[in-house]
């Protein structure tokens, strides 16, 4: 098959890296020629043309002195030369104050560029625990950071200078309340931010939750829009998982009840010139199955894990995926068979190209 014939990913050598007309170079290095899948409408449209290979890994990055409870890797973000890796159990400078590590991609290796800890670091902030890397930006959510002595959460948004990365914002929750968490999940698509409180105690109902969604303009994210759920319930953590794709966002409630039970919900929101408008609530069909812990969210695809689902065996997890279509419809049901107890199947979920890559718990896996 063909090979790379353009520098796509812009590191100054044609290699296993780029891709050409679908096909990729060996980019595992096992000696055969790799099939791979564009994220891009075509090559090197964009400053780097990512793509998958169906033969394996390509990279991974490790710790370079492991810590028990440090978390590495609790969220993680990458675009085609950076990477941000969240290790919020981090005790560097303060008990679980947290940190993010910045790679750049060196040919095919990932070199640490930086390290980032909140400027006001303290106990238990858990700096890192979800993070998103965009054009020319990095954001870091630390749901554990305090305002004025209260538990509350904050995100940090940073911008390259050089060599290095510098915080160019900090984000308070606009409607702070006990115990939000704001900045647990954080979900990013171009200048539009979504920012997830799953404790947000809408119209005074305890970890209800509610997104915050930002838009940003004049390099600064400032504050657009609150969603909450149809019916906030005490208790139901909307905003326990979000996503976002153009005009779209999905978040998740899995803890919402309906008359058969605890079935869990997503919802999804669409973008208007009036604002953002709910179009779709989805609910779960299996009770305390946790039915949106995790969404994802693709052109015209939504997927949504369920990963306490018992019907293969106790938490073997399901996925629910659905297409639109002139309205949302079930598109496919995927469980891990039998014998895939405790595997937690769709604990984490990424959709993008086609393609979904789904998360499992293996410190739960027998």
């Amino acid at each position: 098959g063909p090979t790379p014939t353009v520098d796509c990913d812009l590191n100054g050598v044609v290699d296993a890296l780029d891709v050409a007309f679908g096909r990729g170079s060996d980019c595992d290095g096992n000696g055969a020629l790799d099939s791979c899948s564009l994220l891009n409408a075509a090559p090197c449209t964009m400053p780097a043309a990512l793509a998958f290979c169906s033969s394996g890994l390509t990279a991974a990055v490790r710790p370079s002195t492991p810590i028990a409870n440090d978390y590495f890797g609790k969220s993680g973000a990458v675009s085609a030369n950076t990477a941000v890796v969240g290790i919020p159990g981090n005790d560097d400078r303060a008990s679980f104050a947290g940190k993010a590590l910045v790679y750049g991609r060196v040919g095919e290796n990932w070199i640490v560029r930086a390290s980032l800890t909140a400027p006001d670091a303290e106990k238990n902030a858990q700096f890192g625990n979800a993070t998103e890397v965009g054009p020319d930006m990095i954001i870091v959510g630390a749901p554990g950071a305090r305002a004025a002595g209260v538990t509350t959460g904050r995100v940090y948004v940073y911008s390259p200078n050089g060599s290095s990365w510098q915080l160019a914002q900090t984000i308070e929750c606009p409607e702070p309340t006990y115990g939000d968490l704001f900045g647990e999940q954080v979900a990013l698509d171009g200048n539009v931010l979504v920012i997830a409180s799953r404790g947000h105690q809408t119209n005074g109902l305890g970890s209800s939750g509610a997104a915050f969604v930002y838009r940003k303009s004049g390099g600064l994210f400032l504050y657009d829009a609150k969603l909450v759920a149809a019916t906030p319930q005490a208790g139901a953590a909307f905003g326990t998982s979000v996503a976002i794709h153009a005009d779209k966002i999905v978040v998740g409630s899995p803890y919402e009840v309906a008359s058969t039970g605890t079935m869990g919900a997503a919802y999804i929101f669409h973008s208007f010139a009036s604002g953002w408008s709910l179009e779709k609530r989805i609910q779960g069909t299996v009770s305390s199955a946790h039915f949106g812990q995790s969404v994802a969210i693709d052109t015209n695809r939504v997927a949504v894990g369920a990963p306490y689902d018992n019907l293969d065996g106790y938490l073997s997890g399901a996925i629910s995926t659905f297409r639109f279509s002139g309205d949302w419809y079930l598109d496919s049901a995927l469980r891990g068979g039998y014998g895939a107890g405790r595997n937690q199947l769709g604990a984490s979920l990424s959709l993008s190209a086609g393609r979904l890559l789904v998360g499992v718990r293996p410190e739960m896996n027998a």
